[in-house]
């Protein structure tokens, strides 16, 4: 990342990050002699639809009133008789989508595993929402995508803390690799008052797995009243017993990588930078022929031919995370930095990339 004398205040890195990420992702993307911000900001898609089946791009229609959930699972608390609770009608809500930091998630005595009867169709339809969300990601419709996202859960997607504008987030998806984003579970739904709800969400990204609580408010969008994700805040992944781990600890101008080579098809990466810079473990595969210098060379819109995106992490300077790898196949995996350094250079010019092996 871009450093001043390796010396940053955090208000810096945030305000920064961004740019920064456009710079990567240009990099990665090969359009680095153009910048993303003058990229194609035209959208793939055609609209939402209030009809929409799980894995079509499209705004799902919201019928189930939380109010009604919340009084519902008090009653089945209590043993006592529902009360009509009020009705939301289609009017948009006052509240506003969130910017800045992400929410920590709010507890709440209305639990889904305290009684999972009267959550069920909310969580049957921010299941769908969900699924549709990612569906916008996969067919890259990104309008669609932008309209069911707060500011601040679009800047989180792009691993910053700062708010970012749907435009900007339409000419910086155009530079995103295709990728495979899906859903795997959404559970412990949680009903915080008549428009806001939480949810556990676990979600595959390529072959990364991520689980999070993701902040839901229920507002109009084109006319229709719909979930719109406001952030998200992710859930470390503990590593369970007898799940294989690497350790990678980032070095100036490389990884440390112990071991170079696991036995199974699921792998947690324990991330470490002590470095002053922020820096990146990004994970791909290459067929034969195709190596890491493919990467620099590269003029296309996306990953070079034979370049398989597998999973990607920015861990910032002097801190820790993990990465949650799920059904690798044997082979040789490389991880590389691409995030630019003080002079605008991708780190991987400069020795940031390693490679462990799988064993299946």
């Amino acid at each position: 990342m871009i450093q001043q004398k390796n010396v940053r205040t955090v208000s810096a890195k945030t305000g920064r990050r961004l740019m920064e990420l456009t710079m990567a992702l240009a990099v990665a993307a090969g359009t680095v002699s153009a910048s993303p911000a003058l990229a194609a900001l035209q959208d793939d898609g055609t609209g939402g639809s209030s009809q929409a089946s799980p894995g079509d791009c499209a705004i799902v229609a919201s019928s189930v009133d939380p109010a009604r959930v919340s009084i519902d699972l008090e009653s089945a608390e209590t043993g006592s008789d529902a009360t009509p609770g009020p009705e939301l009608g289609d009017a948009t809500p006052v509240a506003t989508p969130a910017a800045g930091d992400a929410a920590t998630p709010v507890a709440s005595p209305m639990s889904a595993e305290e009684s999972s009867y009267p959550v069920a169709p909310l969580r049957d339809e921010l299941l769908t929402t969900t699924e549709s969300l990612f569906a916008c990601l996969n067919e890259r419709t990104f309008d669609t995508f932008a309209r069911l996202t707060s500011d601040s859960y679009r800047g989180q997607l792009f691993g910053s803390d700062q708010p970012l504008p749907a435009d900007s987030f339409i000419g910086l998806a155009a530079s995103l690799p295709d990728s495979d984003h899906r859903v795997v579970a959404l559970d412990s739904v949680d009903v915080f008052d008549e428009t806001t709800v939480n949810a556990e969400v676990t979600y595959l990204s390529a072959f990364q797995q991520h689980t999070a609580i993701w902040t839901f408010t229920r507002l109009s969008v084109d006319g229709i009243v719909t979930w719109v994700v406001e952030n998200e805040q992710r859930i470390p992944v503990p590593a369970a017993e007898g799940m294989t781990t690497i350790s990678v600890v980032f070095e100036e101008n490389g990884y440390q990588v112990t071991p170079a080579a696991v036995i199974g098809s699921d792998v947690v990466l324990n991330l470490n930078n002590p470095t002053d810079e922020d820096h990146e473990a990004l994970i791909l595969r290459f067929d034969a022929g195709v190596g890491a210098n493919d990467l620099l060379q590269n003029t296309s819109a996306s990953l070079p031919d034979g370049v398989t995106l597998v999973g990607q992490s920015t861990v910032l300077a002097g801190d820790q995370g993990t990465m949650f790898l799920t059904g690798l196949e044997s082979g040789t995996y490389t991880i590389v930095d691409l995030l630019p350094d003080e002079n605008g250079i991708p780190h991987l010019s400069s020795g940031m990339v390693a490679t462990f092996r799988v064993i299946v």
